[in-house]
């Protein structure tokens, strides 16, 4: 991942200083709903990331979309971050917070790909499937891509199970023509 280390150097103190404050829920939303702005919203994420915008422009942007709605510790946190010069690496800190939360409260993230949305007992089956090979509770973080076909795709850590139709496809058009 791009600056790796640099946003767990970020996102390290942010966690702590959360948990101390006990504030670390209000940060986890915050953090949140930073990213989710980012991804729907492709030019917030591109001034972050642009060297030409100056850092004072990108303080005052921040302060005007976030200031309202961020605990005082996140946005000081952001904006120290953005006059540190490293508000490219921003989304990065974010989802490395994520990812020390999740590890904070014994969360276990799963990406699931399927060809269309699944319905709650679906996820709840799979859910109950996942918490039996995990002493972690489960989340489950589902993905669409049309190009599967059909079944899914599990993805938990650097493990991935594929049960898609396109994959199964492929095997059985290999071994035909192999044969």
């Amino acid at each position: 991942m791009f600056d790796h280390r640099a946003s767990v150097r970020y996102a390290k103190p942010l966690i702590d200083l959360s948990i101390s404050k006990g504030i670390i829920e209000d940060v986890f939303k915050d953090v949140n709903l930073f990213l989710d702005t980012c991804k729907s919203n492709y030019d917030f994420s591109l001034m972050l990331k642009n060297p030409i915008i100056p850092l004072n422009k990108k303080v005052d942007i921040l302060k005007d979309i976030f200031s309202k709605t961020f605990n005082d510790l996140t946005l000081n946190t952001f904006i120290k971050i953005i006059y540190n010069n490293r508000d490219h690496i921003l989304e990065n800190i974010c989802k490395k917070f994520v990812d020390l939360y999740n590890k904070h409260n014994n969360i276990q993230d799963v990406i699931l790909t399927s060809a269309i949305r699944l319905d709650e007992s679906s996820l709840k089956k799979i859910k109950s499937k996942l918490s039996k090979l995990s002493t972690k509770s489960i989340s489950i973080n589902q993905k669409i891509n049309s190009n599967i076909i059909g079944g899914f795709i599990l993805k938990v850590d650097d493990k991935m199970y594929d049960a898609s139709y396109r994959t199964k496809l492929k095997n059985i058009k290999k071994t035909l023509l192999n044969n």
